[in-house]
């Protein structure tokens, strides 16, 4: 849309898509595109078709943004990609009403009064030529930031404000029980690998397996533990050989709830356990795990259910 209504693609410079998307792009250059992904999964993905980064580009000669759920980091991104373009240069903003793309908009069409939009289905498309208009100071919402617990988080990482229920509720079932070198699937921003690592003096090492690079980034300075080993990387292919594992696994692709993704969690774990391993695990309750864990485990147990979590220890991984 945008193209036809009048963007041109520069001859030359790189195009900058922010939080680029999988299976997209196919009409553009791909020797000029330079793609900013965080999360590793899709990091790995995006880097078999063109070069990609986990920090955001600093130049461009036309920028691509895609909103995410945080409407901070969102207008962050616009923010960043603002920045980076030269005078002239297109910035062309994609998202769906579920991401919040029209308040987006509202906030845009202020600031930029040449900006123009179209939209189709729930999609809307925003594009504006890069002037000497100043945009509000957005890019702070990215800045690091102090949360309710004294923790180190940035807008858009799971549960920023204050640490998950979830987490909380396995914690409450680590203390002096973990020994050796142990691992603790989606780290996050470290709450969880902070706890176990306080009550637990037995463990010699552990590794905090993250795949979304900003949150690791902030788990970097919550976590000053010399046991603690920053893992960038997806935890359903992480390779090796563990005394525990923990993990409070996510569950949603977008907004939509996906329990195929603890499962995934599960199975992994399963097979980077040593025989006598044993996993920890926090779910919300009605996330249908049973079959998995019973498949991939010898023994089973349900240690609480409560506030709306359950925790599970499994011990005797099959694989």
């Amino acid at each position: 849309m945008p193209f036809d209504a009048g963007v041109v693609l520069p001859d030359t410079g790189l195009i900058a898509i922010f939080r680029a998307q999988l299976g997209q792009y196919s009409d553009l250059p791909a020797d000029r595109i330079l793609a900013y992904q965080p999360f590793k999964p899709h990091y790995d993905a995006l880097m078999r078709s063109f070069p990609t980064v986990a920090d955001m580009p600093s130049d461009a000669a036309m920028a691509i943004v895609h909103v995410t759920r945080s409407r901070d980091e969102s207008l962050g991104l616009i923010a960043g990609a603002w920045a980076a373009l030269d005078t002239g240069g297109w910035l062309i903003v994609d998202g769906d009403k579920s991401n919040g793309i029209d308040g987006i908009w509202k906030a845009l069409r202020t600031v930029l009064p040449g900006a123009q939009q179209d939209s189709k289905a729930h999609g809307r498309v925003i594009w504006a030529q890069k002037s000497d208009a100043v945009l509000p100071d957005w890019q702070n919402a990215l800045a690091h930031r102090v949360n309710a617990d004294g923790f180190v988080t940035t807008a858009g990482v799971f549960s920023e404000a204050a640490a998950d229920k979830g987490s909380a509720a396995l914690a409450a079932h680590l203390d002096g029980v973990l020994s050796g070198k142990g691992a603790d699937f989606g780290a996050g921003w470290g709450w969880l690998s902070q706890e176990l690592l306080r009550k637990n003096g037995a463990v010699t090492a552990l590794d905090m397996i993250e795949a979304d690079a900003r949150a690791l980034d902030c788990a970097r300075e919550n976590v000053a533990d010399p046991r603690a080993r920053f893992v960038w990387g997806d935890a359903t292919q992480q390779p090796g050989t563990y005394d525990f594992i923990v993990t409070n696994p996510p569950f949603h692709l977008g907004r939509k709830p996906d329990p195929s993704l603890g499962r995934a969690f599960i199975s992994a774990a399963a097979r980077a356990l040593s025989p006598k391993g044993v996993l920890w695990l926090v779910a919300n309750r009605q996330l249908a795990y049973e079959d998995t864990l019973n498949s991939a485990f010898g023994a089973v147990d349900a240690m609480s259910q409560s506030g709306g979590f359950k925790v599970i220890r499994a011990r005797k991984p099959r694989t």
